[in-house]
């Protein structure tokens, strides 16, 4: 939702709370002290500033500079203005779902959140232990893009809680692995069910391209309630397949970081996965499309973090796919001020191979 407050000021909406875009008046001189509220974040801590441009609104040029100075893209991967082009055709591209293709992320991570912080604060209050809060790095360290179970463990594990491992199909006040694991799925499920699963607009344009060129797309999630968040999103008919949770337990596919579930993914494209490309805004998935041998993959950092998603195994890092496009050789085209400027994706294929493993 987007409101205009007066010919120089927008107050839109993130995640259900206030950021404002706002431009100087041209005529005063004063443009490089336009100012976008730096300081009002949406709950996925986006730079507004940022927002307002993937929203189509031209920020000035100080904003700009806030734009480029904080998705801090990697030096060494700089974007390339000299028209070069690189990485293997694209044939086949595989999404993650949460983050990527919906705002479901957030959602993901405030049940996280509300559900570790009640169960530490219970373990403080009966063994008289510190309580000490989840945070945002435990978030994208033990849980983010992983099996619901699996992420539940590692966190534990970071914190030397040893717990049974249960079953999965414990009740939710059970205090087992599985028990906190779907204690959390039932705070998810309840939000999607009121607010619904808003996509990325920018995704869906990125995938109804792809489908006009005749590129074939999956969409992966460790969740087993991704068939129900694509639904909610309007998103389920623009890939050609899914691969998720229910298919993990069925076919005891293993969770990321292993490559498992992008592997399956791409044997259902019935391509191999050197001609595929992974979009990924997880480490555990981007490191997931590195060991699996893929062609490309592609980061989306909505969180100011590029580093790890590159250290990980990410060829680029991009705060929006609205940055990413096909060029008409059917390459990909990275751009760092839509829509000039494009990237070489060669430089990971002598770079990026001791990662794998």
């Amino acid at each position: 939702m987007v409101q205009h407050l007066d010919r120089q000021r927008l107050v839109f909406w993130v995640d259900g709370e206030p950021s404002y875009h706002e431009r100087r008046d041209r005529d005063t001189g004063d443009l490089e002290q336009g100012r976008c509220g730096r300081t009002a974040r949406s709950r996925a801590h986006e730079c507004t500033a940022l927002v307002a441009e993937v929203m189509g609104l031209e920020p000035c040029p100080a904003c700009r500079r806030v734009v480029e100075r904080e998705t801090a893209h990697d030096p060494d991967r700089a974007l390339d203005r000299s028209g070069r082009r690189g990485g293997p055709r694209v044939r086949g591209v595989i999404f993650d779902v949460d983050g990527v293709v919906t705002r479901t992320a957030t959602v993901h991570a405030e049940a996280w959140r509300a559900m570790f912080d009640a169960y530490l604060r219970e373990r403080s209050a009966r063994d008289g232990v510190p309580f000490v809060a989840f945070t945002d790095e435990d978030y994208r360290r033990h849980i983010d893009g992983k099996a619901r179970f699996d992420g539940v463990a590692d966190f534990l594990r970071s914190r030397g809680i040893r717990l049974p491992h249960g079953d999965p199909d414990d009740p939710p006040d059970r205090e087992t692995v599985c028990g906190l694991g779907n204690r959390k799925n039932l705070a998810f499920i309840d939000e999607v069910r009121r607010n619904g699963a808003a996509p990325y607009p920018s995704t869906l344009v990125l995938l109804r391209r792809l489908g006009d060129e005749g590129i074939p797309t999956a969409a992966v999630s460790a969740s087993e309630n991704c068939a129900a968040v694509l639904a909610a999103a309007g998103a389920s008919d623009l890939f050609a397949t899914r691969v998720d949770g229910v298919d993990a337990r069925e076919l005891d596919l293993a969770g990321k970081p292993d490559p498992a579930l992008f592997l399956e993914a791409a044997r259902r494209l019935g391509l191999p996965p050197a001609s595929c490309t992974v979009v990924e805004d997880a480490i555990a998935g981007v490191e997931a499309g590195r060991r699996g041998g893929f062609g490309t993959v592609i980061g989306v950092d909505r969180t100011a973090h590029p580093a790890p998603l590159r250290e990980h195994g990410a060829d680029v890092v991009v705060p929006d796919l609205s940055w990413v496009d096909l060029d008409p050789a059917g390459h990909w085209r990275v751009s760092g001020s839509p829509p000039t400027g494009e990237i070489d994706l060669t430089e990971r294929r002598t770079t990026g191979a001791d990662r794998r493993g």
